[in-house]
């Protein structure tokens, strides 16, 4: 039975989700990491973001297939209702909803913690990203040319960000990944595992 489910993502899942972050480390520019972390470094990457933030997976047949996380954008506090959004699929499932549904998930479920814009760094070229994204009404914000060096040559890097919600004034104060119901995220990820499943 091909069944995919999204789950909350555990200290456990770091070799899986190293064994799909690595091709893209080693071989593209998608992202700007030269060396392949360690397991240890992505176990303690997953711990971090969770204090703070989801991070999720995608499993087909328990096996890990795609990951995304939100982590915070820029530091300061004004810049609290901020974050930058980061997913990988691995590249044997892309185009199945895979994106889309760990897409699905962490934006509803930041809608919860209060979150009101969601960024996105994208190097050029990379136009399954950005459709992406553009199918979440995520729009182009920016760019910053020739801004990383890698595999031999230099790259752009497109900004995008999207809105949640309403600006009130003042906003209701960010709300931490474990202070958001577990009954809402539960229910957030069930909902949309079973959407992505009716539709494979």
């Amino acid at each position: 039975m091909n069944e995919l489910v999204i789950r909350f993502a555990e200290k456990n899942d770091a070799e899986a989700i190293l064994k799909i972050y690595a091709p893209y480390v080693i071989s593209t520019s998608i992202t700007f990491e030269y060396a392949v972390p360690t397991i240890d470094e992505i176990s303690s990457r997953i711990e971090k973001t969770k204090e703070n933030y989801p991070y999720i997976v995608c499993e087909l047949n328990n096996q890990v297939i795609g990951y995304a996380y939100a982590d915070r954008y820029m530091e300061r506090d004004a810049y609290n209702w901020n974050v930058e959004l980061s997913i990988y699929v691995d590249k044997r499932y892309t185009h199945r909803g895979v994106g889309r549904g760990l897409y699905t998930c962490i934006l509803q479920i930041l809608a919860h913690q209060n979150v009101k814009n969601v960024y996105s760094t994208i190097t050029s070229p990379n136009d399954s990203s950005i459709k992406l994204h553009e199918f979440f009404g995520f729009k182009k914000l920016g760019s910053y040319p020739n801004c990383g060096y890698k595999l031999g040559t230099w790259h752009e890097v497109i900004i995008m960000g999207k809105n949640l919600g309403k600006y009130k004034q003042p906003p209701k104060p960010f709300i931490k990944i474990n202070d958001v119901s577990n009954d809402i995220l539960t229910g957030i990820l069930s909902i949309v595992s079973s959407i992505i499943n009716n539709r494979t």
